[in-house]
């Protein structure tokens, strides 16, 4: 254990800290130039449409990933962000941001109401409950027409605006998404190096062990349900105004199961798993879309290609590959060394 904490004390404090500054951040700075090279609407929509995904997928990274606790729900946290958002700015003419932090706020209120009960579930029970929570709120979507306007769902949601200046176009929402990305990648890394995150990790790998070592296993499993809900309805506020729509078969179950895809093929517990799992699993279903009818096999294909001969996903692939890489390149400097 001494050398346990050692090694995490002597831990750079700008990986600790998340800072943006930091040299493992660079690709985050260099997203800024997307827009600058890619002037075609429909492709900065896809890449919009993969910034909301990656935010949706960091959500479920920390309940999953972090906190080893499965949930088959995660879209009925993200449909609670979104109507919260449309509702209020359509209804109430709430400010964006008013409509993001309630957003995260309602998210997280029926994150700790889940959570309370799920403490008390495992595996497959776990998974059930969850699953039970997402058909319920997407049921509560299409029956309560009075509030959600049903099937219908809600038009003409105003766009992001902050300070009188819209984020009205697909590059300007960009560099909003950018800003939220940034946020929730360094919470993320703040999250996973601090007191909580090592908690969270000890409770993934053996919760018996964790409890003996004095982890209070309830309150850290009922805040990584919370903070996972409020990352959702973060995403779902986002996804509202970016959409200007959105109705109830957007928030199914399906979504649920798509967002544990990207996971578990970009990496889960990591933090370019959600990035790199998004990225595959939204662009290929667009990158395909010629293909019509047959898009859903190639994508089909595409995950199981993954799965059987990347097991620990595109993160665990290219980690692999860069040690291999480095390892050839020091096996040649020897050999050169030798030569000489």
């Amino acid at each position: 254990m001494k050398g346990f904490a050692e090694k995490n004390s002597g831990e750079s404090q700008i990986t600790r800290v998340g800072s943006i500054f930091d040299k493992s951040n660079i690709p985050l700075l260099l997203l800024l130039l997307v827009p600058l090279g890619v002037s075609d609407f429909y492709y900065l929509q896809i890449i919009d449409t993969i910034g909301i995904y990656i935010i949706f997928a960091i959500s479920i990274n920390i309940l999953l990933g972090f906190l080893g606790q499965i949930s088959f729900g995660q879209a009925g946290f993200w449909g609670i962000g979104a109507y919260t958002s449309a509702m209020l700015s359509t209804s109430l003419n709430f400010p964006f941001f008013l409509c993001v932090v309630s957003s995260m706020a309602c998210a997280g209120l029926f994150g700790l109401l889940i959570g309370l009960p799920a403490l008390r579930l495992r595996g497959s029970y776990l998974a059930l409950a969850t699953l039970s929570f997402g058909l319920i709120v997407q049921l509560i979507m299409l029956r309560w027409i009075s509030v959600t306007n049903g099937p219908n769902g809600i038009i003409d949601i105003p766009p992001a605006s902050i300070f009188g200046f819209a984020f009205n176009t697909e590059a300007r929402f960009y560099y909003l998404l950018w800003f939220f990305l940034v946020l929730s990648h360094i919470f993320c890394k703040r999250l996973r190096y601090s007191r909580l995150g090592y908690a969270m990790q000890a409770v993934k790998i053996d919760e018996v062990s964790s409890m003996m070592a004095g982890i209070d296993i309830s309150r850290v499993k009922l805040i990584g349900f919370i903070i996972s809900a409020m990352m959702a309805g973060l995403s779902g506020s986002l996804l509202s105004h970016f959409m200007g729509f959105i109705a109830p078969e957007l928030f199914s179950v399906n979504a649920s199961i798509l967002v544990l895809t990207i996971i578990v093929l970009g990496g889960g517990g990591t933090f370019v798993g959600p990035w790199l799992g998004s990225a595959l699993i939204i662009g290929s279903s667009e990158w395909f879309r010629w293909l019509g009818l047959y898009r859903e096999v190639a994508y089909g294909i595409i995950i199981v290609l993954v799965i059987i001969y990347m097991p620990q996903g595109l993160h665990g692939w290219l980690s692999k590959l860069i040690q291999k890489c480095r390892g050839a390149r020091v096996h040649v400097s020897i050999e050169g060394g030798r030569n000489r």
